[in-house]
C-alpha cells in the first residue's frame, strides 16, 4: 500500500488533507478515488490508514480509520555536512533519508567549494527527503536546516548531545569506541568536513566546544561517502540494524 507524508497541520482528529504535488499523483497517475484507502504519516514516527472521502483537483480528504505503531529511532542523529560541487548532495540527502537520519545541516567551511545554498536548492532536497521517506515506508521525514558556517555550527551545537568530527589527523578512537565510553547520549551530531578537509583552525575550534574526534579508517573518502559511513556506523553502534521485533 503507498505511503504517503501528511503534514502534522493537515491531521486533526480524525481527518487528514493532502495538497500539493501529491494530489496529481494520487488522483491521476495511480487513479486514487474516494473510498480507497491510504497508508499516510505524519514524518514524527506515527503512521496512520485513511479512506478517501474526497478527490478534488486541489486536494484530496480523507478520515483515519486505524492507527499503525509508533516507530521511533533508537538514537537521533544530525548530520553536519559540507557540500560538494555538483548533484551529489542531493544523492547523499535520499540516501541519509532511507538510512533514518533526523536532520541534516548543509556546512560552510573555510575550503568549502560551495559557499551559498539557495532557497530552491533548499527546497529541492526537502523534496527528496520527503520522497525518500514515502518510498522507503519510514515514518520519519528527515528535516533539512538552513545552511550554517562551521564557526557557528561548532558554538551552537547542543551540548547535551553526543558531538563527534571525523578527521584525518586523528588515527586512535573509532566512532563505535567513543559511543560506548558515552553510552547515555541518544543523539549524536556528526561533523563531516569538504573535500579539502576541516583546517586546523576549524578542527581546534570544534575540540574547544567539546566535539571528539574520531577516525573512519585509513582510506581516503569522498565527501558524501564519509557523511554516510558515519552514519551507518552511529546507528550501527545503537542497534539499529538489529531485528526489530515484530
Amino acid at each position: 500500500m503507498p505511503h504517503f507524508f501528511v503534514p502534522p497541520s493537515q491531521i486533526q482528529n480524525d481527518r487528514f488533507t493532502i495538497k500539493g504535488e501529491d494530489v496529481h499523483y494520487l488522483a491521476n497517475v495511480r487513479r486514487y478515488k474516494a473510498g480507497d484507502k491510504i497508508k499516510i504519516f505524519d514524518g514524527r514516527g506515527k503512521t496512520m490508514l485513511g479512506q478517501i472521502e474526497h478527490v478534488s483537483k486541489d486536494e484530496i480528504k480523507g478520515r483515519i480509520v486505524g492507527m499503525g505503531q509508533a516507530h521511533d529511532n533508537r538514537v537521533l542523529v544530525t548530520l553536519y555536512q559540507a557540500v560538494p560541487k555538483g548533484g551529489r548532495f542531493d544523492w547523499l540527502v535520499e540516501k541519509s533519508a532511507e538510512l533514518g537520519v533526523s536532520r541534516i545541516v548543509p556546512l560552510i567551511t573555510e575550503r568549502s567549494e560551495v559557499r551559498a545554498v539557495s532557497g530552491p536548492k533548499l527546497e529541492r532536497w526537502r523534496r527528496l527527503a520527503k520522497a525518500a521517506a514515502q518510498q522507503c515506508g519510514r515514518p520519519q521525514v528527515t528535516q533539512i536546516e538552513e545552511p550554517q558556517k562551521m564557526h557557528d555550527a561548532v558554538k551552537f551545537v547542543p551540548k547535551d548531545a553526543l558531538n563527534l568530527i571525523p578527521w584525518e589527523s586523528e588515527n586512535n578512537k573509532t566512532i563505535k569506541e567513543i559511543i560506548l565510553q558515552n553510552a547515555s547520549f541518544m543523539h549524536i551530531n556528526v561533523f563531516i568536513g569538504p573535500e579539502g578537509g576541516f583546517s586546523v583552525r576549524e578542527v581546534e575550534s570544534a575540540q574547544k566546544n567539546g566535539i571528539l574526534p574520531v577516525t573512519l579508517g585509513d582510506n581516503i573518502l569522498r565527501v558524501e561517502t564519509a557523511g554516510l559511513l558515519s552514519v551507518v556506523l552511529i546507528l550501527n553502534s545503537f542497534g539499529e540494524y538489529d531485528k526489530h521485533p515484530s
